[in-house]
């Protein structure tokens, strides 16, 4: 398991939100975190430059509206 992997199940939010502005996080990462009960976490991936277009998608229907807005903008 990478050191990706194992900060982005850290219990600390603000671990969890640094992870999900890296650039080099895999597909599985991307998706994990697009999932993460905080809403700061997900609209982070959102905004990730390197967020694969299905994970955004699914993000421009999420339930926090900042997450979804970012998503669909991001989306364009």
């Amino acid at each position: 398991m990478s050191v990706l992997n194992l900060l982005a199940a850290d219990q600390d939010e603000d671990v969890r939100i640094a992870v999900a502005q890296k650039g080099k996080l895999t597909a599985d990462l991307f998706s994990q975190l697009s999932r993460d009960p905080s809403p700061t976490v997900r609209q982070r991936i959102a905004s990730n430059a390197k967020t694969p277009t299905a994970v955004r998608e699914r993000l421009a229907s999420d339930a926090d509206e900042s997450v979804a807005t970012e998503a669909r903008t991001r989306l364009g």
